[in-house]
């Protein structure tokens, strides 16, 4: 995948995180019910969808503590919703898992490209 394409594809995913994040925090305000209302899991839940849009700021450029961010949403987002079952934590860290995935096949585009050029450089010095 071109890097034209990882950051088209990684905006998305933020742009969804964040309309998740909007939805959620609308719905638990306009609720009657009191055990829907806003609780520590939903904003830890909440925070982990906050996190993502900023992991791709930082995953944009490769920087390090984009991959951290990244990290601490998933975890927030898995610990979150372990409450509620296995089945709930992993499709409520769905989106998280998708940009890791989405990284984690970046990063190995970006290291076979590298292992390539290297190649292909040393063979032009044993030749050349």
């Amino acid at each position: 995948m071109e890097v034209r394409q990882f950051r088209i594809i990684l905006a998305i995913l933020s742009l969804v995180s964040i309309a998740v994040l909007a939805v959620g925090i609308f719905t638990s305000v306009a609720s009657e019910n009191p055990d829907e209302r806003i609780g520590a899991r939903n904003i830890a839940y909440y925070i982990s969808f906050g996190l993502l849009p900023v992991a791709a700021i930082g995953l944009w450029n490769w920087w390090r503590w984009g991959f951290w961010m990244l990290g601490l949403a998933a975890a927030m987002a898995l610990v979150s919703a372990l409450p509620d079952g296995l089945f709930a934590a992993v499709w409520c860290s769905f989106l998280h898992v998708t940009v890791i995935l989405l990284v984690a096949e970046q990063y190995f585009a970006r290291k076979e490209t590298e292992e390539e050029l290297s190649a292909d450089e040393h063979r032009l010095d044993e030749h050349g």
